[in-house]
Formats: structure tokens, C-alpha cells, sequence
């Protein structure tokens, strides 16, 4: 028992000066992950900018001095239309302006605008739902600027593209006298605030009939009294 007792007492001091000897355990350089370089992406707007790219009001600039002109996106725009009223029958001009609200300019087709006239419940005309030719201006619009631009609509009745003509006289029906809304479409999707205008009836000249002379303002127009004759 006594020898047992000194041969584990021995083996107890050994595994204590071999704990205390060890060195400590270090992580290994490939447990920390190394991030991956990635370009930088920014912002102006709704353009995106990539490495080495500067938004100006002139454009995207890159680093060797190159412009280049972003389309305009919707979010960036603020779009007014105005319209007045008027009588049955007449043409009706719709004034459009648009502004650039972003840091950059860019590029606005305006043949991408058509406009819708409703009232109530019924659709009236829709540009977005006809397929013609469009002639368009490209636009370039700087920030904080804005451009004046127009539409125009017959005042007429459609069905679809169609113009209705109910009597078959070859001419439009002319939208009745009403409350009517104005609302913008770009590529289809509604843009800037609804307009109300409304359309009245013409009014109708009236003619007064001249009176026709009495008989004997008449008899006394062609036959003037005679004075007193004398002695």
C-alpha cells in the first residue's frame, strides 16, 4: 500500500508539470474568413453609380472624365398636369410639366405620356390603350428644372381607339356637358394628380325681331301734315 500511495503521488507531479508546460493553442488562420472586395454601388436618385462614378448635375461622370445621361425613373419625377374647361364640342389643351427631382440629369422620352378622361364610372378616351405611331422628343432634364410640354384631346367620345358616332354622320360625338377628370399615364402606369374640369353647353346666340313700323307712323312718314294756308 505505501509503495501504491509513492507511485501515484509520482504520477500526479508529472501530469502537473506537463499541463504547465504545454503551450496554449492558438487559432488557426483559416477559421477567420477574409472578406471578399466588392465594387461600391451607390445611389443618386434612382441611378446607380459603380466604381470610380460621380453624379453631377451634367451627369454620371467616371473616372476618365466620361458622361453618361440615366433615363429618368418615375420616383424622380413630379408631373402636373393642367386643364381648363370649356363647351361641348371643343378641343381641350392639356398643359404637362415635369420636373427633376433627382441629383442627376437624365433622359425623358415624352411620347411615353398619354392621359385618360373619365366621368364617373365611364372611360371616355384612353391614349395608354391605343396602338399608334407616337412621335417623341427625347428629353434632357437637369435637376430642379422643369419642362413645359402639351397634350391635346378632340373632346370627343371613344371607345377604345374608336371614335364613337352614334348618328353615323361621320364625325366624332362630342362629350356631353359634364364634370369630367383628367388623370396622366407614363408607360401605362398612373403619374401625377387627377385635374377636374367641366364641359357646358354652348351658348346659344339669341336674335330680337325688329319691330315692324306701325300704319300710321308709316302714313305719317310719307305723308307730312300740310301747314296752315293764308289770306
Amino acid at each position: 500500500m505505501i509503495i501504491a500511495l509513492i507511485v501515484w503521488g509520482i504520477a500526479k507531479a508529472v501530469s502537473a508539470v506537463t499541463k504547465s508546460s504545454a503551450p496554449e493553442a492558438t487559432p488557426s488562420a483559416s477559421a477567420t474568413p477574409t472578406p471578399t472586395p466588392t465594387a461600391t454601388v451607390t445611389r443618386s436618385g434612382t441611378a446607380a453609380l459603380q466604381d470610380g462614378e460621380q453624379a453631377t448635375a451634367d451627369g454620371i461622370v467616371d473616372a476618365e472624365g466620361r458622361v453618361r445621361i440615366p433615363a429618368c425613373a418615375s420616383a424622380d419625377l413630379t408631373v402636373r398636369p393642367t386643364i381648363s374647361g370649356g363647351e361641348v364640342g371643343q378641343a381641350r389643351n392639356i398643359s404637362v410639366a415635369i420636373e427633376n427631382r433627382a441629383g442627376v440629369a437624365c433622359s425623358f422620352e415624352f411620347g411615353h405620356i398619354d392621359f385618360k378622361i373619365s366621368t364617373g364610372d365611364e372611360t371616355v378616351y384612353d391614349g395608354s390603350k391605343c396602338q399608334r405611331d407616337r412621335e417623341s422628343a427625347t428629353l434632357l432634364l437637369i435637376p430642379g428644372d422643369t419642362w413645359n410640354g402639351g397634350l391635346t384631346w378632340d373632346g370627343g367620345l371613344y371607345s377604345g381607339c374608336d371614335a364613337k358616332d352614334r348618328n353615323s354622320d361621320g364625325a366624332t360625338d362630342p362629350a356631353p356637358a359634364g364634370t369630367y377628370r383628367l388623370q396622366l399615364l407614363l408607360n401605362g402606369q398612373t403619374v401625377g394628380d387627377e385635374r377636374v374640369f367641366t364641359l357646358t353647353q354652348p351658348v346659344q346666340p339669341t336674335t330680337e325681331a325688329t319691330p315692324e313700323p306701325s300704319q300710321s307712323s308709316t302714313s305719317e312718314a310719307t305723308n307730312p301734315p300740310q301747314g296752315e294756308e293764308g289770306h
